[in-house]
């Protein structure tokens, strides 16, 4: 049996690769694109799974934020909470239990909203902000294609050159 190798060079001069490389070389990457896929199925799934009521704003929570933001350059971030009906005739309130700039919504105005009924669980409003982890996640995914990419040539050319020598 022979021994374990990354990468070789053989007495006659031919060079190989292990399959162990060509797994650290391209693992991260396709880790992150499917986290990012599976992040934005799951965000789309939960979405699909709630009930769409619409909710009044009863009041804004409001933060001084020193953290950049990758769709703006906002300064402050907003979390509503809104009071709404729930099907069996109810009234409740809830929290988005998330900030966002785009979330500064005027108390008393009315958004669609989606609940989770008999269910402890925060409201979401829905909107391009529900997805944002997902889509950074994917795209530094495809960004880490571009280093392995590379890897891959350097360890082709490494490995072609054997041939030659």
């Amino acid at each position: 049996m022979a021994k374990p190798f990354l990468m070789r060079t053989n007495r006659d001069g031919s060079r190989d690769i292990s399959w162990r490389v060509w797994v650290l070389v391209w693992v991260l990457p396709v880790c992150m694109i499917g986290g990012g896929v599976v992040e934005l199925l799951l965000q789309n799934w939960t979405l699909s799974q709630g009930v769409r009521v619409t909710g009044t704003v009863e009041r804004v929570y409001e933060w001084e934020t020193n953290i950049p933001t990758f769709l703006s350059d906002a300064t402050h971030v907003y979390a509503p909470v809104f009071r709404y009906t729930q099907p069996d005739g109810r009234e409740t309130g809830g929290s988005s239990n998330m900030s966002d700039p785009s979330l500064n919504l005027e108390v008393g105005s009315t958004h669609e909203i989606v609940i989770f009924p008999n269910q402890d669980r925060d409201v979401m409003v829905p909107g391009p902000h529900n997805y944002t982890a997902g889509w950074i996640v994917l795209k530094l995914g495809f960004l880490l294609v571009l280093p392995s990419l590379l890897l891959s040539l350097l360890l082709w050319r490494w490995k072609a050159r054997g041939l030659r020598a």
